[in-house]
Order: C-alpha cells, then structure tokens, then sequence
C-alpha cells in the first residue's frame, strides 16, 4: 500500500512485553547483524513478507536509555490476508493513517516507538509540496 499509512501488529495477549497493544514491526539486532538485515528478518519472522533491501528505507533514528532505534519505511504492496503471523507473537494485522495510529497511542491501544520519526517524514514528505524560493527547494505543508 503506497499511502501513508502505518503498518501495524497486535502483540499477543499472553506477551511479556506490550500485550495486547499495536505496535510497528520491530525487534533487535543479533550480534554481527546489520540494522537492513535486522528489520528484514523481522520482518519475514513476525508477519512471513520476504522484503528485499531495494523496498526499505532509512527514515530516522533515535537513542534510549539502553539502546538506539532505526527507524525504516517499507514501501510494498501488501494484501494482509496473505500474510503468515508469527502465532508465538503477533495476533492482528491492520492499516491505520497517521492520525488512526496517533488515536490508538493516545488512548494506550498502541505504542509510540517511532511514531514521531514516521510523523515528522510523513508532514515532510506526504502532507508537503515541493517550492522553489529564491532559487531554493523547500517543502511547504499542504
């Protein structure tokens, strides 16, 4: 799906770490992975999509506590009734706009890791149009 639209899972009831709440796909590196090898094994594991490196797009990071985040863009067409969840973590799959997403976080259906990376690329990029001023490219909000 090329909108704007976040992709999101719903961990398991039973989870230890978010249960019952929607979530981007994510998980850790294993040692000696890289970030794009990371994100698509996690990929093929929570949700069985095979994503090649030319779909994916670095959008941003940030550093916590304990660790830093990258944040990507997967930009395929996906039919979620094709999807293979992974039954020890994922329960759902759904689309959901930037302000369905932001909702959900809101009311603690959902959890914000990297919400505010794909908002600031999304107001950048989706909700903007390119301008030239004084001979220089700007992106103006629509």
């Amino acid at each position: 799906n090329y909108k704007a639209l976040k992709f999101l899972l719903q961990r398991l009831g039973t989870a230890k770490v978010v249960p019952n709440m929607w979530e981007t796909a994510s998980g850790a590196a294993k040692e000696g992975e890289t970030a794009l090898l990371a994100i698509t094994r996690e990929l093929e594991e929570e949700i069985g999509i095979k994503a090649s490196k030319e779909d994916i797009k670095y959008i941003g990071s940030y550093v916590r506590v304990n660790d830093f985040v990258e944040v990507f863009m997967l930009k395929i067409n996906i039919d979620t009734k094709e999807l293979i969840l992974q039954q020890e973590e994922v329960q759902a799959v759904k689309w959901a706009t930037i302000s369905e997403y932001e909702e959900l976080i809101n009311t603690k259906q959902a959890v914000d890791t990297s919400f505010i990376i794909f908002k600031q690329y999304y107001d950048k990029f989706y909700n903007a149009q390119i301008v030239f001023e004084n001979g220089m490219r700007i992106f103006k909000k629509i």
